[in-house]
């Protein structure tokens, strides 16, 4: 009798251990995003985003450079990876930015380098920054750095075989968000002024803009569902309650398009639950007379879910390549 209440005794004590755990990590989560960012980063950060299939054999046709740091004031330095054909065309070549998604708070050039190289060896330079993540360097710490980069690749590009009047900007899920809103800091004063951000590329410079699965408005963003929001753009914003962040809109492309955007190339998979974001910021695009071009799925028998686009193995995602490779070769000429 003695050993079962003693037996009943530690079962009660566990159970009394767990609830008072679970208790603790619900209220460490009200207050700090760290636990839960911490625990996401390295999911974010290990997710294969390049099975390239039968497009390997183009990585032979690609040279990488030295790694490059970019000092950028008042924030942490960044680093670019470059990718460029080993043979060279003889005249520079136009210049893909490209923009790493994982939700702020991961990710890396590691996870899109074979995507960054298969890219480059249709003829073109390309750039893959990596930047701070959240939520130790939180908003507007990677808009800077990525400004800082592209002032350095407008004054470098030549060594690299690049043409810094034939820059694209690029990236896919948080680094779309990042990329259009570089986009439209270029070509809105309005927004340039509120950030206070330099005026890096010049509209004539900066021929078009890839957008793959991301969010382009801060006020719909919140229906979608997508997995973790939260806690993403609370790493980012600094503020559990997000949307009451001071400076949300300006992460809100949708807010600041103008006639002056460059032409864009829109994807996003039909299972993806960004994919109203992507209609969104399009119709938006249509409206100011912005050309688009997209890559939908709508109606389609296939469920291509979030960053579909980096499965080179897959038929879909070989088309999106495709089309990339067209949308810079038209815009860059």
């Amino acid at each position: 009798m003695a050993s079962r209440n003693r037996t009943g005794s530690v079962v009660i004590a566990i159970a009394l251990i767990a609830a008072i755990g679970q208790v603790m990590a619900l209220t460490v989560n009200a207050f700090t995003v760290w636990p839960a960012a911490m625990l996401l980063r390295p999911v974010m950060s290990s997710i294969s985003r390049s099975p390239v299939g039968p497009l390997s054999s183009n990585l032979e046709m690609v040279k990488s450079y030295d790694p490059v740091t970019v000092h950028v004031q008042n924030e942490p330095d960044c680093r670019l990876e470059i990718y460029a054909p080993k043979s060279s065309p003889g005249h520079p070549m136009p210049l893909i930015f490209w923009i790493h998604g994982g939700g702020y708070i991961g990710g890396s050039p590691a996870q899109v380098r074979a995507y960054g190289q298969i890219l480059a060896s249709s003829g073109f330079v390309v750039v893959s920054l990596e930047y701070a993540l959240a939520p130790r360097y939180r908003y507007p710490t990677p808009v800077l750095q990525a400004n800082a980069a592209l002032a350095y690749l407008r004054d470098n590009a030549l060594n690299y075989g690049a043409d810094s009047t034939r820059m694209f900007l690029a990236g896919d899920s948080a680094g779309a968000q990042i990329a259009s809103q570089l986009a439209a800091v270029y070509t809105s004063p309005d927004l340039r002024k509120r950030m206070g951000i330099a005026h890096t590329l010049s509209r004539s410079n900066l021929r078009g803009v890839i957008l793959d699965c991301g969010l382009y408005d801060m006020r719909t963003v919140g229906s979608t569902g997508f997995p973790f929001l939260r806690t993403f753009l609370w790493s980012y914003t600094g503020k559990r309650d997000w949307a009451r962040f001071a400076q949300i809109d300006e992460l809100s492309t949708t807010l600041h398009v103008t006639d002056a955007y460059p032409p864009t190339y829109l994807t996003v998979g039909n299972d993806d639950p960004f994919h109203s974001q992507s209609y969104e910021l399009g119709a938006v695009l249509v409206a100011h007379h912005v050309e688009v071009t997209t890559r939908y799925w709508v109606g389609s028998q296939r469920h291509l879910n979030h960053e579909y686009q980096f499965a080179l193995d897959s038929g879909p995602a070989q088309l999106v390549m495709r089309d990339v490779v067209s949308f810079i070769r038209k815009n860059a000429e």
